[in-house]
């Protein structure tokens, strides 16, 4: 009965953490689960201008598959995620980025969809 309230205390403990979440998952037995999927933590330059900006950006690559975590900083023009690249790479990212008007360090934006965005959001394009 202990080793039943053991295992029941780490679970619960487990999921509150949310070590569920972790690169390499741990079974209930202890040993590490191999088949996991293997999540990437990673940078990309991403040109935008504001908070709307942000959050066009970063529901762009939420929106996708296999992208666990997303976060745009304004002044670092750079979106820090998390995925797993056995679901999406990062070329697809940069692509669905790109697809709502910012340009990525790899794939720049439609002129025609970069037009349609607000005003304040139409940042100074390289090579513009």
């Amino acid at each position: 009965m202990k080793k039943v309230i053991n295992v029941f205390i780490f679970a619960t403990a487990l999921f509150v953490s949310g070590g569920a979440n972790a690169q390499h998952i741990i079974n209930l037995t202890g040993k590490e689960n191999l088949h996991a999927p293997q999540q990437v933590e990673q940078t990309i330059k991403v040109s935008g201008e504001c908070e709307s900006c942000r959050i066009r950006i970063e529901q762009a690559a939420l929106s996708l598959e296999g992208v666990k975590k997303a976060h745009w900083d304004e002044g670092k023009q750079e979106i820090a995620l998390i995925y797993i690249p056995s679901q999406v790479t990062k070329e697809a990212i940069e692509q669905k980025i790109a697809s709502v008007g910012h340009d990525t360090e790899d794939v720049k934006a439609d002129d025609k969809v970069f037009n349609t965005l607000p005003k304040c959001c139409q940042y100074t394009r390289k090579g513009n």
